[in-house]
């Protein structure tokens, strides 16, 4: 189900998007000081818009899990990586092409954009 649609369903059951929080800081130290602000978000029914990916991998899994138990959502931001790729799965599978792996497909040098199979091993 895309984003969407599940906004959509909770507005119709009157439980709409209020509230989301944007950012965590820099990498995951900087999680680490909103983690009190983050967890407390869950116990008090407010949703949660992670875009920091650094901390979504460090403890993105236990965040998610306690924001179902609450009820309340807990997501990457469109435009970040995790959430493009899912994207990308998403689309793939709907039009029938089966998916053996994901990921980041370029690094952040200009020269890597032009990888092709036969070279990226030279890289």
């Amino acid at each position: 189900m895309y984003i969407y649609q599940e906004l959509a369903a909770r507005a119709a059951a009157g439980k709409p998007v209020r509230v989301g929080l944007i950012g965590a800081g820099k990498f995951g130290s900087m999680f680490l000081s909103q983690v009190p602000t983050t967890l407390e978000a869950i116990r008090n029914d407010i949703h949660i818009v992670m875009v920091n990916v650094e901390a979504d991998v460090l403890v993105g899994g236990l965040l998610a899990e306690e924001a179902r138990k609450a009820g309340v959502v807990y997501s990457m931001a469109y435009g970040d990586q995790p959430a493009l790729t899912c994207e990308l799965v998403e689309w793939a599978r709907a039009t029938g092409f089966d998916v053996v792996a994901a990921g980041k497909g370029t690094k952040y040098l200009t020269e890597y954009h032009a990888s092709t199979p036969d070279t990226v091993w030279d890289y």
